[in-house]
């Protein structure tokens, strides 16, 4: 069993809802708008806890 870490980076970020638990991957996605930090969800490997993917809500052009 992978234990839960908290995520900050250059602000406040937080997540509200349950992890999904989908393909052998665990998904999380945060928040923290309100405070100036990106969003984005990130797909964690359930066996090894090593991140697999991140998908960033916003592009680099809208920041």
């Amino acid at each position: 069993m992978v234990k839960a870490k908290p995520i900050v980076m250059d602000g406040v970020m937080y997540t509200t809802v349950a992890s999904r638990i989908s393909g052998g991957k665990v998904i999380i996605g945060n928040g923290g708008a309100e405070f100036g930090a990106r969003g984005y969800i990130t797909a964690y490997r359930a066996d090894t806890g090593e991140e697999a993917w991140r998908f960033h809500e916003l592009c680099d052009e809208l920041l």
